[in-house]
């Protein structure tokens, strides 16, 4: 399981786990009723204090994304990718609606701000 650590950003360390996990799941690269690393395991990876990695873990269990299963550890529950997708979604409207806005208070024209955004459009999504 592939997690970068943002140690510049102003977003939470366990928000970033949070977030990335979730992301993980929406792509399928982590199934529903598979596991994910143990606190220990992924504290060890991403050098993170085992604290931290818990409390990312609490809240994708409230989030109902993950279940503890005796003797097994963190399983991602059924119905978990499309919560996640839908999250996913949701984070990155947020996103996208700030920086429409910024670019739009700054006077920036409609054409110009359409120009930015295909522009910069990755090769995988023009496709």
């Amino acid at each position: 399981m592939l997690i970068k650590i943002d140690t510049t950003s102003q977003q939470p360390i366990y928000e970033q786990i949070v977030q990335q996990i979730q992301f993980i799941i929406a792509s399928g690269a982590v199934r529903e009723n598979e596991l994910i690393p143990s606190v220990r395991e992924l504290s060890k990876s991403l050098a993170i204090n085992p604290n931290t990695i818990g409390k990312s873990f609490k809240v994708l269990q409230d989030e109902g994304i993950v279940i503890l299963r005796r003797g097994m550890g963190l399983v991602v529950v059924e119905g978990a990718k499309e919560r996640c997708e839908k999250r996913r979604l949701d984070i990155f409207e947020k996103k996208i609606g700030q920086v429409l806005a910024e670019a739009a208070q700054s006077g920036l024209e409609q054409s110009e701000i359409e120009r930015i955004v295909v522009s910069r459009q990755p090769s995988a999504v023009s496709n």
